[in-house]
C-alpha cells in the first residue's frame, strides 16, 4: 500500500493567501507524486465539495476533502502557511493545511488511519509539533503516526468515582464521516473529563458504527447529538434531556454543550431529539456501496465531486500588538550591529508603564511550562501614539537595529551576551484575535566578547551548535495580565521543546529618515537551561555552580514595514 503522505507531499512554507491557491499548490504536489492524473479535473471536484460548507475549524485548522476519479491512490498532502488562510472559522485564519484525496474505490485500511489523524488534531502537543517542525520528512513521519504520539481511543471516560457522576451519551457524525465525526468525539470526551462528567460517544462515521450499549443509554442523564447528517436510530434517546447541534459545535464549544444539557436535566426539561437536518443516504448494493467506501477513506461526500481536507493551523509565534495579532516568520539572516552607542541601557530595570489591554481569546493548552517562567524584569513603555491601522501588513526584522540578548549568573556576578544572527518577519493581519510569530536564532552566533568562552558555549554540553544549529520559537496565544502582554509559545533549543511566556511591550511606530515605517518591541522571559539539555556547570545540591541555571532572554526588536 502506498504511504498516505511522504516528504514530497509536505510544504512547510506554503505561500498561498487563499483557499483556491492553497488547494492548487498542494494538488500540484499530488500530480508531481503521481497521485492525481488531471489537475484541473481534480480541482473542479474539490471546489464542488468546498462550495457546500465552510471547512475551517477553531484553533487555526481548515479541513477539506475530495473524492475524485482523477485520484490514483488515497493521498494526504500537508501545507503550513506563514500568513494564515481564511477557511471560514469564527476565530480567524488557519495555517496548518491538510488536503486529503481519494479515488472512487479504496481499501478499507484508510478509514482507521484517517480517523486516528482526525482525533490527533485535537491533541495540542501534536499540532504544536506540526507548527514548529522544519524537516518535511520528519513532519510526514509525525503525521503518519510513526513518531510516538499516541491517539486516545474513543470510548467511555475514566472509571467513575465513588459518588455517581453526571452521565451523558453523545452521537457525532458528519457528511464525510471521518474528520469532524472523530474530532467532535475527542473534543466532547476531553471536556467531559475536565468537568467530571462520565461521557460516552457513539461515532457514526465511515470507519464503523458501534452502537451504544442500551444499558449505557438507560443509565444516562442526558444526550448530546452533534451531527450534520441524520442520527441513526434516534428513538433510542427519546425521553431524555437533549442538546441537538451541528457537529462543529461539539468541536468548538464542548464544555458549553455539556453545561447546557446539564442545565436542561436540572430543570427536568425532557426533549425528544430533533429531526435530521440532512437526509442520510442509505448504502446501495452497487454504486452507492462504492461511494460509502469512499466515505470510509475519510474524504467523501455524497457526490463524486468532493473537497479535500485542509488542516490549516497558523504557526503561532506571537508578538503582541495592541488589539492586533502578529506573525513572525523568519526570512532574513544578517549580522547584528554593535550595541547602540546612545547611552541607553541594554537591559532596563525601571518601572513598567502598562500597555492597553488586548482582546481576550480562549486559551490553548501548550507544552510543559519551563519551571523558571517567573515574571521578568519590567520595562519602560514609550508614550508614542500608535495608529493601529499603521500596523496592518508585513514587517521585516531589521537585524542592524535589533538585539537578542541573554543574562546568566557567573559565580557572584551576571554575565551578558547576545546572538548576532537571527531573522524574522512580522505579519499583522486584519483579525484582532490572532497573533503568530516564528523566530529562528543561529546558536553558533553566540557572542559574550570572549572567543574562548564562546567556543565553550557552542560545545556539546551547552548549545551543541554542530548538531543543533538553530533555536526556534513558536507562539500559541497572547493574553493580558496586570496590564502586561503575555505571549505564550513553544521554545526549541537542542531539540528540546518547552513552553515559555514572554513579557512583551510595543514601544511605538514611527518613520525613519528614509520615510520607511518602523515599529519597536521589547520582550523578556526566563528559562531553565537544564530543561533544554544545556547541562554544562549545572548547579549541584550542596555547592554553588560556576554558572547559574536560570537564563534571562531579553529582546529589542525593530521592524521595517514592507510597502
Amino acid at each position: 500500500m502506498n504511504e498516505l503522505i511522504t516528504s514530497e507531499l509536505v510544504d512547510l512554507e506554503l505561500s498561498a493567501r487563499t483557499t483556491q491557491t492553497a488547494s492548487r499548490s498542494l494538488a500540484e504536489r499530488m500530480v508531481a507524486a503521481g497521485r492525481v492524473t488531471d489537475l484541473e479535473g481534480f480541482l473542479a471536484d474539490l471546489a464542488a465539495r468546498e462550495a457546500k460548507t465552510h471547512t475551517g475549524l477553531e484553533g487555526g485548522m481548515g479541513i477539506q476533502h475530495c473524492r475524485s476519479k482523477h485520484v490514483t491512490a488515497p493521498t494526504l498532502a500537508f501545507g503550513r502557511s506563514d500568513y494564515g488562510i481564511d477557511f471560514g472559522a469564527r476565530d480567524g485564519p488557519a495555517d496548518l493545511i491538510f488536503l486529503i484525496a481519494a479515488p472512487l474505490g479504496a481499501d478499507d485500511d484508510h478509514p482507521k488511519v484517517l480517523s486516528a489523524l482526525a482525533r490527533r488534531l485535537m491533541d495540542q502537543e501534536f499540532t504544536t509539533a506540526l507548527r514548529i517542525g522544519h524537516d518535511p520528512a520528519a513532519v510526514a513521519t509525525l503525521i503518519r503516526g510513526e513518531a510516538g504520539l499516541q491517539t486516545a481511543a474513543a470510548g467511555p471516560a475514566s472509571p467513575a468515582p465513588a459518588s455517581r457522576p453526571f452521565r451523558i451519551v453523545a452521537v457525532t457524525s458528519c457528511a464525510p464521516g471521518i474528520a469532524y465525526t472523530y474530532m467532535a468525539a475527542e473534543s466532547l470526551q476531553k471536556a467531559g473529563e475536565a468537568n467530571g462528567v462520565e461521557l460516552v460517544v457513539e461515532t457514526q462515521g465511515s470507519a464503523g458504527f458501534a452502537r451504544l450499549d442500551p444499558a449505557v443509554i438507560a443509565a444516562a442523564d442526558a444526550v448530546i447529538l452533534a451531527h450534520d447528517v441524520e442520527v441513526r436510530e434516534k428513538a433510542r434517546f427519546t425521553g431524555k434531556p437533549t442538546v441537538d447541534v451541528a457537529v462543529k459545535a461539539a468541536i468548538n464549544r464542548p464544555a458549553a454543550l455539556i453545561a447546557e444539557v446539564r442545565a436542561k436535566a436540572e430543570r427536568g426539561e425532557i426533549t425528544a431529539p430533533a429531526g435530521a437536518r440532512h437526509p442520510w443516504t442509505q448504502p446501495l448494493p452497487d454504486f452507492g456501496t462504492r461511494l460509502r467506501k469512499w466515505l470510509m477513506t475519510s474524504v467523501a461526500s455524497t457526490s463524486v465531486a468532493d473537497g479535500a481536507v485542509w488542516l490549516d493551523t497558523t504557526v503561532k509565534v506571537g508578538l503582541a500588538l495592541p488589539g492586533l495579532v502578529t506573525a513572525l516568520r523568519c526570512r532574513v539572516r544578517s549580522q547584528r550591529s554593535s550595541p547602540a552607542a546612545n547611552g541607553s541601557p541594554r537591559y532596563p530595570t525601571d518601572p513598567c508603564r502598562p500597555p492597553a489591554p488586548l482582546p481576550n481569546r480562549p486559551p490553548r493548552p501548550l507544552l510543559p511550562r519551563s519551571s523558571t517562567n517567573a515574571p521578568p524584569m519590567e520595562s519602560t513603555m514609550l508614550a508614542t501614539p500608535v495608529d493601529l491601522d499603521q500596523l496592518t501588513g508585513v514587517w521585516q526584522i531589521d537585524p542592524d537595529h535589533s538585539e537578542v540578548g541573554f543574562c546568566v549568573r557567573h559565580l557572584m556576578t551576571r554575565l551578558r551576551g547576545a546572538f548576532t544572527r537571527f531573522c524574522g518577519t512580522i505579519t499583522v493581519g486584519d483579525n484582532p484575535l490572532w497573533s503568530s510569530v516564528r523566530a529562528e536564532i543561529d546558536t553558533a552566533s553566540v557572542d559574550t566578547r570572549n572567543s574562548m568562552r564562546d567556543k565553550h558555549l557552542r560545545a556539546t554540553n551547552f548549545l551543541d551548535s554542530d548538531n543543533h544549529p538553530t533555536a526556534y520559537f513558536t507562539s500559541a496565544r497572547i493574553r493580558t495580565k496586570d496590564g502586561r502582554y503575555l505571549v505564550e509559545g513553544a521554545l526549541a533549543i537542542r531539540g528540546q521543546v518547552r513552553r515559555v511566556t514572554l513579557d512583551l511591550f510595543l514601544l511605538g511606530v514611527d518613520a525613519d529618515v528614509s520615510g520607511r515605517t518602523r515599529a519597536g518591541f521589547r520582550a523578556y522571559t526566563r528559562i531553565s537551561r537544564s530543561e533544554f539539555g544545556v547541562t554544562g556547570h549545572v548547579p549541584v545540591a550542596g555547592r554553588r555552580a560556576l554558572i547559574g541555571d536560570t537564563v534571562m532572554l531579553e529582546l529589542e526588536i525593530q521592524a521595517v514595514k514592507d510597502h
